[in-house]
């Protein structure tokens, strides 16, 4: 008899390498399944805001010219990852690397006009503690519009919360303490992003094992 946990192991590497085409919950699934790498890469982002909160509340390291270089570091593991991932898999499979071309075509309307909003805010002398919030929380609403628009995007809900937490108080907080609460929103939506994508994978892996 296999036990549960050989079978979740089983299911698990069987929907990473699946798609559906049915709906799921009311909202379409047709993007390659995440997985566990995801819910990692998600508590390494709640592990960067734990400690920009530690750097930020520890007067020892607030003054260290080492911490922001350490924060920086990694803040930048992941996108370091990604491109090195996305660089492999382009010269392992050149014709399946394109890329899809409404994600980019978002990015460059989400880009586009996040910056010419700075630029408008600025030219009406806005504060920048007032444009970096108003730019945070748009930015925030227009993705969580876009993590309802599909099954496995609706994890990355958590991470659309830092921004409108960040773009609500960013106006209203101290700027000593910008970085403690800019961590502790981190933290709070990566757990909240990992915890929706660990949901959604056992979700997924049941279903399989089942059928």
């Amino acid at each position: 008899m296999i036990g549960p946990q050989r079978i979740s192991l089983q299911a698990s590497s069987k929907i990473l390498t699946m798609k559906s085409t049915h709906p799921t919950m009311g909202m379409p699934n047709t993007l390659a399944p995440l997985g566990p790498a995801d819910v990692h890469a998600r508590l390494w982002l709640a592990f960067s805001g734990a400690l920009l909160v530690t750097i930020s509340i520890t007067p020892s390291l607030a003054h260290s010219r080492i911490a922001p270089f350490l924060f920086l570091a990694c803040w930048l593991v992941l996108p370091l990852r990604g491109a090195v991932l996305r660089f492999y898999h382009r010269r392992k499979e050149p014709a399946k690397s394109s890329g899809n071309f409404g994600e980019r075509l978002y990015a460059a309307i989400v880009v586009s006009s996040g910056a010419s909003f700075v630029v408008w805010a600025r030219h009406l002398a806005l504060s920048w503690p007032v444009t970096l919030g108003a730019l945070l929380f748009i930015e925030g609403l227009a993705s969580v519009i876009a993590s309802l628009t599909e099954w496995w995007r609706l994890s990355t809900i958590g991470l659309s919360l830092v921004a409108i937490t960040c773009g609500l108080g960013f106006p209203f907080v101290p700027w000593n303490d910008i970085g403690a609460f800019f961590g502790a929103a981190i933290i709070l939506g990566s757990l909240i992003s990992a915890g929706i994508l660990h949901w959604q994978i056992r979700r997924t892996v049941t279903r399989v094992s089942v059928a």
